[in-house]
């Protein structure tokens, strides 16, 4: 067991990093939520611009896009919340072995500076 000021250093940038990056995908999703809204107006002005063949295209093509971005959003949220877990536990753990570190180096020092005062009070 040694310190580990340094690693809850590193994962506490990380997990503000990964609070950040999840803050972005949210609103992505929230984006993708008004795509949503906007595709749908768009495809309904779409059947009564255009008919026949071109229709079915234009309307596969907006479905196309709407099923590729929202599975992927809602696997990245997933992610990033798995990543911040398992960070939070191993940043708990870590604090846990620090301060017992640091209690056991506090109290060498303390022992430490007893016997020197004990050894100059000879």
């Amino acid at each position: 067991m040694g310190c580990r000021c340094n690693e809850i250093g590193q994962i506490t940038r990380d997990l503000t990093r990964l609070g950040n990056a999840q803050a972005d995908v949210m609103r992505a999703s929230s984006s993708n939520g008004s795509l949503d809204d906007s595709m749908g107006t768009s495809k309904a002005k779409t059947e009564r611009a255009y008919k026949a063949d071109t229709e079915a295209t234009i309307q596969g093509d907006m479905d196309t896009v709407h099923n590729q971005i929202g599975p992927n959003i809602s696997s990245l949220l997933s992610k990033i919340a798995q990543i911040i877990s398992s960070l939070e536990r191993k940043l708990v753990e870590y604090r846990h072995e620090d301060d017992a570190y640091h209690e056991e180096e506090r109290k060498k020092a303390e022992e430490a500076a007893k016997k020197q005062a004990e050894g100059n009070s000879h």
